[in-house]
């Protein structure tokens, strides 16, 4: 294969740098970013049901079915909360509020039972989607992907620099003075100008 050492050190530096780079940026994002969320998710999924369970059972045992509405209505309010069903032991349902827009992506469901003075009179049972989970893990990934991207640049365009200053360049000027004595210009006079390895090579 005819490749020129720049475009191999191009190469080099992409495949082992910038490839490994992405690959566990991905993976530790996933990690870190998109598991920590869907912990946070489960969590405000059972704070809510814990909330719907003790705020109700007061408005369920008069029946005070506005009151037990009001609550439902403010808890899917801003929230990832698909729905809220509340039942009574006694007679089904009680109250079925729902959003179904919302009704994308993993759903989530958790139910608690609602006791007033130690006795069962119902329960409620909530449904959450983590399609906003999906759209945060989202957009971070995006954000950390750009700046790791930012990093990656200026990496490599630093190594490529030092590449062409310290190789690149170099190999330029000892490929002009190979030219000259090829010509038979023997009298041409070569100076090193290094003291590493390329200077070696012009002293002999």
């Amino acid at each position: 294969m005819n490749i020129t050492i720049k475009r191999a050190a191009i190469i080099a530096v992409l495949v082992g740098v910038l490839l490994p780079a992405l690959i566990s940026g991905a993976y530790f994002a996933r990690v870190f970013y998109y598991e920590k969320l869907s912990r946070e998710l489960i969590r405000t999924l059972h704070h809510d049901a814990d909330v719907a369970a003790l705020g109700i059972k007061e408005s369920f045992w008069s029946l005070d079915k506005e009151a037990a509405t009001a609550l439902v209505d403010a808890l899917l309010a801003n929230s990832p909360l698909i729905s809220v069903e509340v039942f009574d032991s006694a007679s089904g349902r009680f109250i079925f509020r729902e959003h179904p827009e919302r009704r994308t992506g993993n759903i989530h469901v958790v139910d608690r039972s609602v006791q007033h003075h130690g006795i069962l009179i119902g329960r409620v049972r909530l449904e959450s989607s983590d399609s906003a989970l999906a759209e945060e893990f989202r957009q971070q990934l995006i954000t950390q992907a750009g700046a790791l991207s930012l990093q990656l640049l200026f990496s490599i365009l630093l190594i490529l620099s030092i590449l062409q200053h310290r190789v690149g360049l170099p190999l330029k000027h000892l490929s002009l003075e190979a030219s000259l004595l090829a010509k038979g210009e023997l009298g041409a006079v070569i100076k090193p100008k290094r003291q590493d390895e390329i200077g070696e090579v012009e002293t002999h």
